[in-house]
């Protein structure tokens, strides 16, 4: 079954671009009034319009958030909203301890560089020194691992994946698991943001020093730092304060898939506070983790991630009007994390929420953004002014005209008359203004969009700017996608049994989206009439139809392996 991960372990792999996803989302539809893009007065107390932002988001029967914003080593804001536990009306506090998913990478890759500062590891030793049966491994390095550029399939991606989630497992297991995989390029080729390359630093690290990850992390971070509220999250430690996980829907609360964290290892096992994930910031950013010299390699950005995530070593770096940012967001079914820090203004922000899908207002990396535009507002270069330039010719919007691959969703370009209009499926049409023929803003929000061209100078993507945010959306070319009506697909709407969960699938348009129990929905595109494909993860579907035509399962392809799915209400009328 698809199991794919943006905003954003919630779903690991995806979970940064399906976090800038969701920042566009929430910005062009019902979130785009949101104090964010409200001005903000050089007079104004930043704690106070903190709050009251915070206080106006609706959190009554909801999950909620934990959040906490320091400066110069002092805490300025702690708050707190919404239910750790809403079966026994617990709320969240600042201490409520939540699984942070992804943003555990960081601490893997700090293990990492203290061992090579330590002489234990070397950042070209190579996997079979460690693995010597690891398909490969003589070619993939410790810098492939933490860089996201090592091939290896990402264990997330394997149909099997998610009904096993809520089982325990060995590293070993898991590892032999995608061991003997086919890469899906050359080691050093691409940016791939890929869990298997962090549980495999964790695995390594349990190598050279004869113990645990965690322990690992216990003895040379957590107690020394006195993060006494972080450690491995097991599902027998019956912690206190502990935040239960949900997924929201359309505002519809249920119990999220409660996985055993065996399986996240070094790419995400971590608990924690927003207290404790401000200790680690000052402690990391200060020198008192890794040296000057190792945490500036670990923010080096890697070439192949540059129109991507701009990735180091467990850190993603960005530009945040004017200002250096380096974060990471994270999470996986139930939970959603974001932490981030202006190093040169040392400012730390933690977000940590109970759900994923997130409430839309809650969402970390959105709350994350906010905050930091209240209160930095007097280092900030201004949002820029931006005019239209009425001399560029509306002729030219015909080139762009088509649709663009946001991963999570798709962007729809279309032309009315003189007018270039732009659509986020599942969200209200909106205008797009031209700075310049290639240029192009909104005015509903502070969100650019800049149309990319070949040699031959055919409109081939969209290099989509939001903040601090950026990244690259390829064009859905005709050859890539067959444009079926509405009613084509209709047929095809309905959910379908994966046992262990249900996806639903439904049209928006002449869009088909699936979205499968405790994830995003994400579009599918067809290749034929009845054959369907995702483009954030290697699957497809193909919908399988009786003498009567009538749609009565589908076959679900996947990582090498095809298995049926019934259509529910298909199965139902045969029985």
């Amino acid at each position: 079954m698809p199991f794919v991960e943006s905003s954003a372990l919630s779903y690991l792999h995806r979970l940064i671009p399906l976090l800038r996803f969701l920042i566009v989302i929430c910005s062009l539809g019902s979130c785009h009034a949101s104090l964010a893009q409200q001005p903000t007065t050089a007079d104004s107390d930043p704690v106070r319009m903190a709050e009251q932002k915070l206080r106006s988001i609706e959190a009554a029967s909801m999950p909620g958030i934990s959040v906490l914003v320091a400066r110069d080593g002092k805490v300025l804001l702690e708050h707190a909203i919404g239910f750790a536990d809403l079966e026994k009306d617990i709320p969240i506090t600042p201490s409520t301890k939540f699984r942070i998913g992804s943003v555990t990478k960081q601490f893997t890759a700090a293990a990492i560089l203290k061992l090579i500062e330590d002489g234990q590891l070397e950042l070209d030793d190579t996997l079979d020194r460690f693995l010597p049966n690891f398909n490969r491994g003589d070619q993939v390095t410790i810098h492939h691992l933490l860089s996201h550029t090592s091939g290896i399939p990402s264990y997330t991606d394997d149909p099997k994946f998610l009904s096993t989630a809520t089982e325990p497992t060995t590293e070993e297991d898991l590892i032999a698991s995608f061991s003997r995989l086919d890469f899906t390029f050359d080691p050093g080729e691409k940016f791939h943001y890929n869990n298997s390359g962090y549980f495999l630093l964790g695995h390594i690290a349990g190598k050279v020093t004869g113990r645990s990850l965690g322990d690992y992390w216990r003895e040379q971070f957590f107690i020394p730092l006195q993060m006494n509220d972080t450690g491995v999250h097991e599902p027998d430690l019956n912690l206190a304060r502990e935040a239960r996980g949900y997924s929201v829907d359309n505002g519809k609360v249920e119990l999220a898939l409660d996985w055993d964290m065996s399986r996240a290892g070094g790419a995400g096992a971590i608990y924690s506070t927003v207290s404790d994930l401000f200790k680690w910031n000052e402690a990391i950013f200060s020198g008192k983790v890794i040296s000057g010299e190792s945490l500036a390699r670990a923010l080096t950005v890697s070439d192949q991630s540059r129109d991507s995530m701009n990735y180091g070593y467990g850190w993603s770096i960005q530009e945040d009007r004017g200002l250096r940012r380096v974060s990471h967001g994270g999470g996986l079914h139930g939970f959603q994390s974001f932490l981030t820090r202006y190093p040169d203004q040392n400012l730390t922000i933690a977000v940590l929420h109970n759900a994923s899908p997130a409430v839309p207002e809650m969402a970390p990396g959105l709350v994350a953004n906010w905050l930091a535009e209240i209160f930095l507002a007097k280092e900030m270069e201004p949002a820029r002014a931006r005019t239209t330039d009425e001399t560029v010719d509306p002729n030219l919007y015909d080139r762009y005209v088509g649709r663009y691959d946001y991963g999570a969703a798709v962007m729809t370009i279309s032309r009315k008359g003189d007018k270039l209009m732009t659509r986020i499926s599942g969200q209200p049409e909106f205008e797009l203004f031209p700075e310049s023929e290639a240029k192009y803003f909104l005015k509903v929000v502070d969100a650019q969009v800049e149309f990319l061209f070949d040699e031959q100078g055919e409109c081939v993507a969209v290099k989509h700017t939001q903040g601090p945010l950026q990244f690259r959306a390829a064009k859905i070319l005709a050859n890539e996608s067959l444009e079926l009506s509405a009613e084509q697909i209709e047929i095809f709407v309905g959910q379908y049994d994966y046992h262990s969960a249900k996806m639903q699938v439904t049209r928006d348009g002449t869009q088909l989206f699936a979205q499968l129990d405790g994830q995003p929905r994400f579009p599918i595109f067809p290749v034929s009439e009845n054959t369907f494909k995702w483009k954030v993860v290697d699957a497809k579907i193909a919908f399988v139809k009786d003498d009567d035509g009538k749609v009565v399962a589908a076959m679900h392809t996947q990582g090498g392996v095809t298995f049926r799915v019934e259509k529910i209400d298909a199965a139902t009328t045969r029985k």
